[in-house]
């Protein structure tokens, strides 16, 4: 039976030694390496950490860039200004064109390091061209789940606010049920999502097939699956609280001994940080396929650590 221990490890060789998919893997951290456990913790702020493009249209709308005194200054600028009108119009479609190249690039960026991943377990050699291929291949149905599961966050999340704005007797226990059901269920759509995409990626199976695919793994394995992603989050924040006590230890000495080489230490932080970001997106899902293929494999045993363990204890 495989131990933690192994998969750990044997995932950290393969983020440290294979580095073809370095490439994929930097571009996968933009969405975050601390996997379902930081989704969790980040739910608590009720919506505020919501990445960088979803951030941007949130501070449109914020900024009061979509109110009338603005559509009526745009409609203005069209009729007197035509040409500064065309120019803001250009500038604000190549701003959305960068979006939608990095939403594009990000999910392709994902598949490929799936497949990746796939290819080095099975010992077969890991061309970057391929693996591309299968991440462009891959888009439109990985595009949907991962589109599903933030609407669904959004409409819950909807709802939620909702209940903070009304004003009833009884409304604090409510709101506290809400909330808690809301964290779990965007625990729940985050385990499925990941699950349908390790089913599309390697076993080839469509959006529908493989959400039920992983509506069945997880509900037959969902306490192992989050002992695999607190396991993972603990690594992941342990790495990066370790970065940033360095990083302040080491800054307060190039303050006061070396000033002048402030800006160079800062970029060289900046280049191991990403490079840390990279190395843990790497290894988070790499040890994701490997749960995932012992999963699936009827030959391997792979329990749940508290079920042992309280079978031992309780015979």
């Amino acid at each position: 039976m495989p131990t933690y221990r192994q998969i750990l490890f044997k995932a950290l060789n393969i983020a440290l030694t294979h580095r073809s998919l370095w490439f994929f893997g930097f571009f996968t951290a933009l969405f975050g390496a601390g996997g379902e456990i930081e989704l969790l913790l980040q739910s608590s702020s009720l919506g505020e950490n919501q990445g960088v493009i979803v951030s941007f249209f949130a501070g449109f709308f914020e900024g009061g860039f979509f109110n009338a005194a603005t559509l009526s200054g745009l409609f203005n600028l069209m009729l007197s200004q035509p040409f500064s009108f065309l120019i803001f119009l250009f500038l604000l479609t190549l701003v959305l064109a960068a979006m939608v190249l990095v939403v594009w690039l990000l999910i392709v960026s994902q598949v490929a390091l799936v497949n990746g991943a796939l290819l080095v377990l099975k010992n077969q050699s890991v061309s970057w061209s391929e693996s591309f291929k299968v991440g462009m291949a891959n888009f439109w149905p990985i595009f949907f789940i991962n589109t599903l599961l933030k609407v669904i966050s959004w409409g819950l999340l909807a709802v939620l606010a909702a209940l903070t704005v009304l004003n009833f007797s009884g409304l604090t226990p409510l709101f506290v049920f809400g909330f808690m059901l809301f964290v779990w269920l965007i625990l729940f759509l985050s385990f499925i999502t990941k699950y349908a995409i390790l089913f599309i990626v390697t076993k080839k199976q469509q959006a529908g097939q493989a959400v039920k695919g992983a509506l069945n793994l997880f509900s037959k394995n969902w306490l192992l699956s989050l002992e695999v992603a607190v396991t993972l989050f603990v690594i992941y924040w342990l790495v990066n609280s370790a970065f940033l006590v360095l990083f302040r230890e080491v800054m307060a000495y190039v303050l006061f001994q070396r000033p002048g080489a402030i800006g160079g230490y800062i970029f060289f932080s900046f280049v191991i940080f990403a490079f840390l970001q990279m190395l843990l997106a790497v290894f988070h899902w790499i040890s994701w396929v490997i749960v995932f293929q012992i999963l699936n494999n009827k030959q391997l045993a792979f329990n749940s650590r508290l079920v042992d363990g309280f079978k031992k204890i309780f015979g």
